[in-house]
């Protein structure tokens, strides 16, 4: 059996806790981040590939990245979170064809994806949330991994 030290872990167990229960108290957005529009528009040079969004969130700015064109597999550790975009996709057919949700395991220390899968990740708001400089740099190195 492996053992799981809490610095391997991809997520804040607590902060997943944390965010079921924003997402189960009805609380959305509307509009996505400001700053993943402006760094799309001035630094993602290639044309439209594959994305992956980590901790997706309410959505808004995975469905944005689809506007766009990107062709993307979005990822959370929350449950509610992935019930509202579920529910989210359903009113957006035209764009829920190119999407993939994916429920993250709590106790995950990897991410589910091959090595060199995307073109880009994104990730917005999330590092500061994992509780150690230890476990960012291990998600940084698994993102680096998977692109």
């Amino acid at each position: 059996m492996l053992t799981t030290f809490a610095e391997d872990l991809l997520v804040d167990p607590h902060t997943v806790e944390k965010y079921d229960a924003y997402y189960r108290s009805g609380s959305d957005k509307q509009y996505p981040n400001l700053d993943l529009v402006r760094l799309e528009q001035w630094f993602f040079e290639e044309p439209a590939g594959k994305l992956l969004e980590y901790a997706f969130g309410c959505g808004v700015n995975m469905v944005h990245m689809l506007r766009r064109g990107y062709t993307v597999e979005a990822i959370d550790a929350s449950p509610e979170a992935k019930r509202l975009v579920e529910r989210k996709l359903s009113e957006l057919p035209d764009l829920a064809g190119r999407v993939q949700l994916t429920l993250l395991e709590r106790d995950a220390t990897r991410l589910p994806y091959a090595d060199a899968t995307f073109d880009f990740v994104t990730c917005l708001s999330v590092l500061s949330l994992l509780g150690s400089r230890a476990r960012a740099s291990h998600l940084l190195s698994e993102f680096a991994r998977v692109m």
